[in-house]
């Protein structure tokens, strides 16, 4: 008669979960690191240009000397508050009225194929009538990234709402649930998936609207940075800005991700350590 069989440790339960979530980074992490180290050598061996593509040490080296300095935080810090700023304002708006017309009738359904043609409008297609009612300054800079992070949040609030099983909601309200607390523990989870979809594209269309924003006449912020390497000839300062804005976005995405992990812990399609117990 065989030995009983162990069961798993916590250690190699959880293995499967580690590798899901580090796999996924580490490619392009070591992809990127294979990038650069191939851009030194060919800068070193005198292949590239330094004027044009200057090395990554190079560029490194300009991103030491400002971060002591304390200017490359003051333009990340400002370039990060816009985003988020326009994030908040927009998001904000985008759900209130997603729900809205989600949920109403008549009037909603108006309201909603007003916004979703508009979505289909390029944001910065609405700059030029932005500037005449609010000047060049930051109002329009953030009325701009309110708008571009609105449409795809809104865009996925709608569609989430409406594409939750009815049949939730009719158990819902067997058990009690009406208005504001069905909303709320029902509609809503429900459509959190989405939302949370709406908010990653919101985040990725707001970054690229700040990139044209900051270039053309920002008082401060990573483009004005790589403005300034544009006007003096200075290729290290705009491949920082371009790694700059690269990181900074990539870090919010990632930040969302960890969000909706959080948010979403409930559903089996967020959760793959669940199949990893199923032998």
């Amino acid at each position: 008669m065989s030995a009983p069989r162990k069961p798993p440790s916590p250690n190699l339960r959880a293995a499967p979960w580690l590798v899901s979530v580090l796999a996924p980074a580490l490619s392009p992490l070591l992809a990127s690191l294979f990038v650069l180290a191939a851009w030194q050598a060919a800068a070193q061996a005198g292949w590239l240009s330094g004027r044009l593509l200057p090395a990554p040490s190079t560029v490194a080296a300009a991103a030491v000397a400002l971060a002591r300095s304390g200017e490359l935080w003051s333009h990340a810090g400002a370039s990060l508050l816009r985003v988020l700023a326009g994030l908040v304002l927009g998001g904000g708006a985008a759900l209130i009225l997603g729900a809205m017309n989600a949920t109403a009738r008549r009037a909603g359904k108006q309201a909603d194929t007003l916004l979703q043609a508009l979505g289909v409008v390029p944001v910065l297609a609405f700059a030029p009538l932005i500037l005449l009612w609010l000047g060049v300054g930051e109002a329009a800079r953030l009325a701009l990234l309110s708008l571009g992070a609105f449409f795809p949040i809104y865009r996925q609030t709608v569609r989430g709402i409406r594409a939750v099983d009815p049949g939730l909601i009719a158990t819902g309200r067997s058990h009690g649930l009406h208005g504001w607390a069905l909303f709320l523990h029902v509609i809503l989870p429900g459509a959190l998936p989405s939302i949370l979809t709406g908010l990653r594209q919101g985040l990725g269309l707001a970054w690229l609207i700040l990139v044209a924003l900051e270039v053309f006449a920002a008082p401060s912020g990573v483009g004005l940075l790589a403005e300034h390497g544009r006007i003096a000839a200075r290729a290290d300062l705009l491949l920082l800005g371009i790694a700059l804005y690269a990181a900074m976005s990539a870090a919010s995405q990632a930040l969302v991700h960890l969000l909706a992990r959080h948010l979403l812990r409930w559903s089996p399609a967020h959760r793959p350590e669940l199949f990893s117990r199923i032998d």
